[in-house]
């Protein structure tokens, strides 16, 4: 659900106590503010807890405010969140740079508070009317979850990360089992009660991180960034274990059959995907409500 503007949190990533102490007492009235003295800080609160809209000074001791800016946008999770830089600098070729890196704003010091003002709430109110279409282009309308297409998306990005810094992820693939039966025994309502409440509880046992779409029909994916495969078998195991003990109201009982797999050096989307989906259909194969990995 896309909250209101005044339910909007401000990141303020400022090296200087007293810029920072005349925009938190300006803005918190209206907003949630919180503060970063640095790039560093700044980069660790958004990956932690994105906020809606960042002031962001340019001058700054280690990785300076045009660096945060451009891995910000260079990752699909924190691209779309709004950057106003606000500094001393005023030439042109400056503002020029921190708008070509994705900025929506540039506010130049020493500001003034009404004008700060005045453009965080407009660019909060241009951020929250774009979610919603965003929200309608790339969230499955009835989960309420990832669409297949962002799902993609956001595999690529995770795809090149590790490639880049050698690292790794999973992923895991699930479907309801027996779902036709579902829909023929007690009717499409209760199918989709049936695939809302999965998801339900599926997200209150995976990580804020980790990244949950609806594949397609009653075929589900989960991306384990930086989880290895025993991770990733446990997690599979556990909330296959969830569901086949949640309670479901209007049906007797629901399981789930899992695959799970790892990202190897070479693969690409459809191998990585290829491969979980294979390990989803042994599942299915063995006896179903069981976890096989590949």
């Amino acid at each position: 659900m896309i909250k209101g503007l005044s339910n909007c949190t401000v990141l303020v990533v400022d090296d200087t106590e007293a810029n920072v102490d005349i925009l938190v007492e300006s803005l918190d009235s209206e907003y949630e503010v919180s503060v970063a003295m640095d790039g560093e800080s700044a980069l660790e609160t958004v990956n932690t807890d994105p906020p809606d809209l960042l002031l962001l000074d340019i001058m700054m001791p280690g990785i300076d405010g045009y660096e945060v800016c451009r891995r910000l946008k260079s990752e699909p999770k924190t691209s779309g969140i709004p950057i106003i830089f606000i500094t001393a600098m005023s030439e042109i070729e400056n503002k020029t740079k921190g708008l070509e890196l994705g900025a929506v704003d540039y506010i130049t010091k020493p500001f003034e508070v009404a004008e700060v003002k005045a453009r965080v709430k407009t660019h909060l109110s241009l951020m929250l009317a774009n979610k919603k279409l965003h929200q309608l282009a790339e969230t499955d309308f009835l989960t309420n979850i990832y669409n297949r297409r962002l799902f993609l998306r956001f595999l690529e990005a995770e795809i090149n990360k590790a490639r880049r810094y050698s690292n790794s992820f999973s992923l895991i693939m699930f479907d309801i089992d027996y779902f036709k039966a579902v829909n023929d025994t007690y009717g499409h309502d209760v199918g989709d009660y049936v695939l809302k409440s999965t998801v339900d509880v599926i997200k209150k046992n995976i990580r804020k991180t980790d990244v949950f779409a609806r594949y397609g029909g009653e075929e589900f994916l989960i991306m384990l960034p930086e989880i290895a495969i025993e991770g990733a078998k446990l997690c599979a195991e556990n909330t296959r274990a969830t569901i086949e003990q949640n309670n479901f109201d209007k049906v007797k009982k629901i399981t789930i059959s899992v695959g799970v797999t790892m990202f190897k050096e070479n693969d690409t989307i459809d191998s990585i995907t290829k491969r979980v989906d294979e390990a989803l259909y042994r599942a299915k194969d063995n006896g179903r409500n069981r976890v096989e990995v590949a």
